[in-house]
């Protein structure tokens, strides 16, 4: 039973806890203030499918009801004290089991964590179209962001004036020295093969090696 309930939840994008009356059982159409809003949902578009929810109901401390359905026709508006609101419609509600979990969440609007796209504001932006480009400057571009993500400071990328058939940059990498070349190339092991030779050649010729002030 406990897997079931972990499965539909796993489905559900919001989660939206209230102490109003009459909610949410007895009304179509509700309203959080964008205060009481997760600030990942204030990040996205407002969605114009319908959202799989879990709605829950508080008294005081203590959580008096749980329903699973369907949010709306999300709009924006103001309230009379002229606060942000986003308004949206309830639907489909069914009785659901309430998770310890979901028991200690605040008055207003969650993201689930269950959802399996809950982390997808931690992917940078730039990794999509990365992995689609077939813009080598663009791919080199990213490469570099990408490398300066992961914590490589002392990346030094190369001129790409006049730079074909060379590195693409270099950095340290504790005491290794890493000369790096990026490439849209699928085929890359082969056709890479001679100019990778010549990297391994220029390093091996190098008594020492040079990023800015970096010995």
């Amino acid at each position: 039973m406990q897997n079931e309930i972990q499965e539909v939840l796993r489905t559900v994008k919001y989660v939206m806890v209230t102490d109003f009356k009459n909610h949410w059982e007895e009304i179509k159409r509700s309203s959080f203030p964008k205060s009481f809003t997760h600030p990942l949902i204030l990040r996205q578009p407002l969605s114009k499918a319908a959202v799989r929810t879990l709605f829950i109901k508080r008294e005081k401390q203590k959580v008096i009801g749980c329903s699973i359905g369907y949010s709306s026709k999300f709009t924006w508006g103001k309230n009379g004290s002229n606060f942000t609101l986003i308004h949206f419609f309830v639907t489909d509600l069914q009785p659901f089991p309430i998770l310890n979990e979901y028991k200690n969440l605040k008055i207003g609007w969650h993201l689930n964590k269950m959802y399996p796209d809950f982390n997808d504001h931690l992917i940078p932006c730039f990794l999509a179209e990365m992995g689609e480009t077939e813009d080598w400057r663009l791919f080199e571009l990213y490469c570099h962001y990408l490398l300066k993500l992961i914590g490589v400071n002392s990346l030094h990328p190369f001129p790409t004036v006049r730079n074909k058939g060379k590195a693409d940059g270099e950095f340290f990498l504790g005491d290794l020295y890493v000369l790096y070349d990026a490439t849209v190339n699928n085929n890359f092991r082969e056709d890479k093969k001679e100019q990778i030779a010549k990297y391994v050649l220029k390093v091996r010729g190098k008594r020492t090696v040079t990023i800015g002030r970096q010995q």
